[in-house]
């Protein structure tokens, strides 16, 4: 059992250097790149603790335009990170936010859902991609308001 970040009162781990979460970090978002290309320089986020050899293992393997918020002008950059990972047994999920549309530039992000499997042989692979679609209600910045998530996918 893996939770990324630590949920609490859980037993699991929570070390994102960890061989199965790096290889499941990849493959959601690799998975998310082939759904939609990002054909700009931009900046992966990985779970707090993601060593720097980590990145420089997994960025390569992403794309020639993947940075890391230790590259020097990174932070100004469309953005791709991982917020949450939970791995049980040989099934695991991972919660990611990609930019909504690279040409408008703007800040919109979208919530993407990956689901994986694990074969003894082949490895970890993702077998859903959820798009999440977060509609913000008119007073939603109050606590009356509400905001609503829809899936798509």
């Amino acid at each position: 059992i893996v939770n990324i970040p630590p949920q609490k009162s859980d037993v699991a781990t929570h070390d994102p250097n960890n061989i199965a979460v790096k290889q499941i970090m990849l493959r959601s978002l690799q998975s998310v790149l082939a759904d939609q290309p990002i054909r700009e320089p931009f900046q992966v986020v990985l779970p707090h603790g993601t060593l720097a050899e980590s990145y420089a293992a997994m960025l390569p393997r992403l794309s020639t335009d993947a940075r890391w918020a230790g590259d020097r002008g990174a932070v100004y950059l469309p953005m791709l990170a991982i917020t949450q990972l939970r791995i049980r047994g040989l099934d695991a999920e991972v919660d990611m936010v990609r930019p909504q549309n690279l040409t408008e530039k703007t800040q919109r992000a979208q919530l993407v859902t990956a689901s994986l499997k694990f074969e003894p042989i082949g490895g970890w692979y993702v077998t859903r991609l959820r798009l999440w679609d977060v509609r913000r209600e008119p007073d939603a910045h109050r606590l009356s308001g509400s905001i609503r998530l829809r899936t798509r996918r």
